[in-house]
C-alpha cells in the first residue's frame, strides 16, 4: 500500500511539475495521479489494518483537497463539490480525533495545511490562476503563439465581470496577430483569426459570449 501510495504521488508530481513547464500531457497527468490517490485510498479504507479513524479520513481530506486542486488547475466544472466533500471529511476527522482522545500526528498537521490553502483558493478566480500559470509565456518576444493565451485570458476575464480587462486582453491578441500573424500552420490565414478576434470582442461588448473555443491548440 505505501509503495502504491508513492507512486500516486510521484505521478501527481511529475503532472504538477509539467503544468508549470507547460509541456504536453500534465492535465491527463494530474487526473491519473488523483485517480491513483482516490483507489489507493478505496484499498487503504476497506483492507483491515490498524490504522485509526482519523488517520483514515484525514488520507481522504488530502485526496480530496488535492483534487481540488487539480479542478482548479485545469479548469474544470464542479471543483467547488471536491471542496465541501472534503471540508466536510475533515470536520470528521478531527470529531474522531476528539472522540478517540488521541493527540494531533503528522498526518492532521497536513489536513491543517490543506484545509487552510484551499480556503484561500475558494476566493482565488479562474482568471487570476490562468494568469499566474502563464504570465511568463504571454510574452510575444518569448513565444510567438502568444496571442492564443491572451485570447484564453480574455474569456476568463469576461467570466469574471472584468470587462474592460477582458477588452484589453483581446486587443493584446489581436496586436500580436496584427504584428507577427500566426504561429499555427492550421490557422496560416491571419484575416480570419483577426476576424474571430474582433467578433469576440463584439460578444464582450454586448456580454454574449457563451462559451470559448480555441483558435488553435492551446499553447503551452
Amino acid at each position: 500500500m505505501k509503495n502504491f501510495y508513492i507512486i500516486s504521488w510521484i505521478f501527481y508530481g511529475l503532472g504538477m511539475f509539467f503544468q508549470l513547464m507547460h509541456w504536453p500531457g500534465s492535465d491527463i497527468m494530474l487526473l491519473f495521479g488523483s485517480l491513483l490517490l482516490l483507489i489507493h485510498f478505496g484499498l487503504f479504507f476497506f483492507i483491515p489494518n490498524t490504522t485509526s479513524n482519523s488517520e483514515k479520513t484525514a488520507y481522504l481530506v488530502i485526496t480530496l483537497f488535492t483534487i481540488y486542486v487539480t479542478f482548479r488547475l485545469v479548469f474544470l466544472p464542479f471543483s467547488y463539490l471536491w471542496f465541501w466533500s472534503a471540508l466536510g471529511c475533515s470536520g470528521l476527522t478531527f470529531i474522531f480525533l476528539i472522540s478517540s482522545k488521541t493527540r494531533l500526528k503528522w498526518i492532521h498537521y497536513i489536513v491543517i495545511v490543506l484545509l487552510t490553502l484551499s480556503s484561500v483558493l475558494v476566493f482565488v478566480k479562474g482568471d487570476q490562476i490562468f494568469y499566474i500559470k502563464n504570465a511568463r509565456y504571454m510574452s510575444e518576444d518569448s513565444n510567438p503563439c502568444a496571442y492564443g493565451l491572451w485570447d484564453k485570458y480574455s474569456w476568463f476575464l469576461y467570466c469574471s465581470d472584468k470587462t474592460q480587462e477582458a477588452l484589453d486582453a483581446n486587443q493584446k491578441a489581436i496586436d500580436i496577430v496584427t504584428e507577427k500573424g500566426t504561429c499555427n500552420p492550421f490557422l496560416s490565414n491571419k484575416e480570419n483569426t483577426l476576424q474571430e478576434l474582433e467578433h469576440r470582442k463584439e460578444m464582450i461588448l454586448e456580454k454574449n459570449w457563451n462559451g470559448w473555443r480555441s483558435l488553435q491548440e492551446f499553447a503551452k
